[in-house]
């Protein structure tokens, strides 16, 4: 017959077998913690990462992968070692691969000469703008060789026909000489044909050039206009302008013409507002030139809003400006842009302040009708600003009236006790 087991001895033994399985529990986590920490769990995920067939940019990955393990630190090293090794396995090189080497040797690796070697093995587009981001932020921490390594980039990505206009544009901006400025815009244009930039300087380099004659630079505006969308003609029109008024003066009205009728609206506006300038400048003793060319405009729409605030800009600036005239330029303004745009009410209102103040009841009765529900709130609170103001105005003007009118008896009252 079994010895019997007292209750202490049987609560001695649930004890003790507690202990045992706690500790098994505790040495089952700590294999698995050591796992974690050792980034076992972190290499299969990886190798899942990169064996997955929906991922196509496997090198991305790669790098993105190696990046984040070298940000854990100390306690990664074994999987970034590992990850850095598989960017430089054959078939696995790439622009990330040397991309990796420069951030990891950051102290000790020559910069230029791992991005040398990277663009001449990889003379891609992306090889080339990492490299020349990385020069542009060494420019701005004064390094003397950045600037002309980021200039050598331009040129080689232009030679490889790898350039975007932007492009075009820095190497211009490195570039001083003249002559190797308009190889650089005729090269650009072969790829840019219709780029308003690139036909602009090239114009204003051949209008700059003493040596260039006047049959050329027609040529070269008859190029443009033609290679040109005329939305993206305005600089282009103005460089023409400019240069007929000092080379050709017979030609320049026919130019304007040609422009405003070539151009859609909102160019064509910008170019009307050119020419009421030009009629004012040409003509100075003349006002009428002016007043009937914008008389024709109004006669030939569509015009711009522009074009009826540089009449009336104009107009006002004259010593005896014909204040019938602008009244009615502001009522085209509002009849054309009353119900689009609300400041053609406010700036009427600010010239009736001045000159009819009577007109304004009426004024702001039409403008309310008129003024576009999305605009209103701003309507009424420069309107009010408007008369706000005016009433400052009023005030300290009379209170200047009042200043001078005491001085003036001051003044008379000691000239009578003199007397």
């Amino acid at each position: 017959m079994g010895k019997d087991i007292s209750g202490n001895d049987r609560a001695q033994m649930n004890d003790e077998s507690g202990k045992e399985a706690s500790a098994e529990h505790l040495a089952d986590e700590s294999t698995h913690s050591d796992a974690v920490l050792n980034l076992k769990l972190a290499e299969v995920v990886a190798e899942q990462a990169l064996s997955c067939p929906k991922i196509v940019d496997k090198n991305e990955l790669l790098y993105c992968l190696w990046r984040t393990s070298r940000d854990c630190g100390e306690v990664a090293n074994r999987l970034e070692n590992i990850l850095y090794a598989k960017l430089w396995e054959e078939g696995n090189i790439c622009e990330e691969s040397f991309i990796a080497k420069h951030e990891r040797d950051i102290e000790k690796g020559d910069m230029y000469e791992i991005y040398d070697e990277a663009v001449i093995r990889f003379p891609t587009l992306k090889m080339f703008r990492h490299y020349i981001g990385v020069c542009e932020r060494r420019i701005t921490l004064d390094d003397v060789f950045a600037g002309n390594k980021l200039r050598d980039l331009y040129k080689q990505i232009d030679e490889l026909n790898l350039a975007t206009l932007d492009d075009y544009k820095k190497l211009l901006e490195f570039e001083s000489d003249n002559s190797r400025k308009e190889q650089i815009i005729q090269r650009a244009l072969r790829h840019f044909p219709s780029s308003d930039f690139l036909w602009s300087r090239l114009l204003r380099l051949k209008m700059d050039d003493g040596n260039t004659n006047g049959k050329d630079v027609q040529k070269l505006f008859n190029d443009a206009e033609r290679a040109v969308k005329s939305e993206d003609m305005l600089e282009i029109y103005q460089l023409a302008i400019d240069w007929a008024i000092s080379n050709s003066p017979s030609t320049v009205d026919a130019i304007f013409r040609r422009a405003i009728m070539l151009t859609p609206p909102d160019v064509s506006s910008e170019i009307k507002c050119i020419r009421l300038r030009y009629l004012k400048a040409s003509n100075p003793n003349d006002p009428s030139v002016y007043r009937n060319a914008y008389s024709k405009m109004c006669a030939s729409p569509p015009n711009a809003m522009s074009v009826h605030k540089t009449f009336v800009n104009l107009e006002e600036r004259l010593k005896q400006p014909d204040h019938k005239l602008i009244v009615r330029a502001m009522e085209t303004c509002v009849a054309d842009f009353g119900y689009k745009d609300y400041r053609c009410w406010t700036d009427y209102a600010r010239y009736l302040l001045q000159h009819d103040p009577a007109a304004l009841a009426s004024l702001h009765e039409r403008a309310i009708v008129c003024v576009p529900n999305e605009q209103s709130d701003a309507f009424i609170t420069e309107w009010t600003q408007i008369m706000q103001g005016t009433s400052k105005q009023l005030t300290t003007r009379n209170a200047i009236k009042r200043k001078r009118k005491k001085v003036l008896e001051k003044e008379k009252k000691q000239v009578e006790l003199v007397a």
